[in-house]
């Protein structure tokens, strides 16, 4: 399962990774469901998954004009 899961993370830390100014945390937290029915002659099976990202940053941008983005995007 987890050589299914690790190329999603993957992908998730590579794309945060690329950003100007990149968090300092990256935090990937996956659930997955899985059910399964099974009668006489009919089956059924389901899964569902999702996904939690959190990103951190402790520091200020170092780009003056993403900071006045940022602030003017939050007012």
């Amino acid at each position: 399962m987890l050589a299914a899961v690790r190329p999603v993370a993957q992908n998730f830390v590579d794309g945060f990774q690329g950003m100007v100014e990149r968090p300092d945390e990256i935090s990937v937290e996956f659930g997955l469901s899985l059910s399964a029915e099974a009668d006489v002659v009919i089956s059924s099976t389901s899964a569902q998954a999702s996904f939690k990202v959190s990103l951190v940053w402790r520091k200020e941008p170092t780009d003056p004009a993403i900071s006045a983005q940022e602030n003017e995007a939050a007012s």
